[in-house]
């Protein structure tokens, strides 16, 4: 009777230990965003800072999650984004927008903007 105890105490902790390995940061599957900023003509705008944020209020808040500035084109990608929500302006224009980031996709969006 004992080795039957000892044998299902082994299997729970030999799954607990498994369990908790499988909720590990190791696994998690991130998606990315990324955004090209365009003004009211549709020409893409370069070097601009865009930020991206968790909510409306942090992004009015200026609380944000990354920030970083577009290429040549027009264009930044944030990488390793938790799948929810983002908000997210060009620093130095008016605009905002938001979109929802899938786990192991990449998003894509046009963010329009117009001067300050």
């Amino acid at each position: 009777m004992k080795t039957i105890i000892r044998y299902i105490v082994f299997l729970f902790l030999v799954c607990g230990l498994y369990g908790l390995q499988s909720c590990s940061s190791k696994n998690e599957v991130f998606g990315s965003l990324t955004i090209t900023v365009t003004d009211q003509q549709g020409n893409t705008i370069a070097n601009e800072q865009v930020s991206i944020a968790t909510s409306l209020d942090n992004l009015k808040n200026k609380v944000f999650l990354k920030s970083g500035y577009t290429d040549a084109n027009g264009a930044i990608m944030f990488r390793e984004l938790a799948p929810q929500y983002y908000w997210f302006t060009a620093n130095q224009y008016k605009g905002i927008g938001a979109d929802r980031v899938f786990s192991t996709v990449d998003q894509y969006v046009i963010l329009l903007v117009e001067p300050l």
